[in-house]
């Protein structure tokens, strides 16, 4: 993470000074990691096709793992609740 510090004299007219320490005249620092980029990125990505690509994924890949599984043993079981229970 890298923090970035600033006195509080610089952050009159910033949009993040509410994500910052509170008013104290302290100086303000914000943490942010070095991948921070990259988060934003794929959050956009997913925001904008997200659904679709879940979609892809679901129609591509859930079937051969599935098959993979089954053939390791992992058998097919229904998750419904306990029995007896509505």
């Amino acid at each position: 993470r890298t923090r970035y510090s600033r006195p509080a004299s610089q952050c009159q007219d910033c949009p993040l000074k509410a994500v910052c320490l509170p008013d104290s005249g302290a100086p303000r620092s914000i943490y942010r990691s070095e991948h921070a980029n990259l988060v934003e990125a794929h959050r956009q990505r997913m925001a904008e096709q997200g659904a679709t690509r879940m979609r892809q994924r679901a129609g591509l890949l859930e079937h051969p793992f599935g098959t993979l599984k089954r053939w390791f043993g992992w058998d097919h079981f229904l998750v419904r609740g306990f029995p007896g229970k509505t």
